[in-house]
């Protein structure tokens, strides 16, 4: 795990100038470093208990979920299996967000070492008390990957109700703070 992952994912980089399947996923994974980034930027020790309702997850309950989502890539992209059900993470909250960044940063960082022909050999692996059961890489893009962004835009959400909204001047489209098109 890297520990500038912090500080990578205040902006995003300068996109590549190359499109190809390294790429498009690398982006994917900075979008979602750098909205994770803000979107857990200087929450409070009653924003991470907050829940909208009783049956809802509370923030740090969504942050170790996204940890989670984050993890079963890695381990996947390694061919490493998934342990099911997730073991309890029991991190400080602002050791779980650094510990999310730089796995993020992980996941990127091994996507840019793979060819084609290696994530079309990624299995997803999930190993429970049942047995085991495995997936083609393209679920990891409409499992994990889309779900960790629902799960940011979650954590805005229950901020913003619970009257701590995300900094102003965070602009997703073109990943920098304070600046307008």
């Amino acid at each position: 795990m890297v520990t500038d992952a912090m500080d990578y994912y205040k902006k995003l980089p300068i996109p590549a100038k190359t499109v190809n399947v390294n790429t498009l996923l690398s982006r994917q994974l900075q979008g979602l470093g750098f909205r994770y980034y803000w979107a857990t930027h200087e929450l409070r020790k009653e924003d991470y208990d907050h829940r909208l309702s009783d049956s809802s997850r509370s923030i740090l309950e969504i942050m170790e979920h996204v940890f989670s989502l984050c993890l079963t890539v890695l381990n996947s992209l390694k061919d490493e299996p998934n342990i099911r059900p997730v073991p309890a993470l029991k991190l400080d909250p602002v050791l779980l967000r650094r510990k999310t960044l730089s796995l993020i940063h992980d996941i990127e960082k091994t996507v840019m070492t793979m060819n084609a022909s290696d994530l079309e050999n990624v299995m997803i692996t999930f190993s429970t008390k049942k047995g085991i059961t495995t997936y083609p890489f393209m679920y990891l893009m409409n499992g994990p990957l889309a779900d960790t962004l629902t799960h940011v835009g979650q954590i805005l959400s229950f901020r913003r109700s619970n009257g701590n909204p995300q900094e102003a001047g965070v602009n997703v489209f073109l990943g920098l703070k304070n600046t307008v098109l």
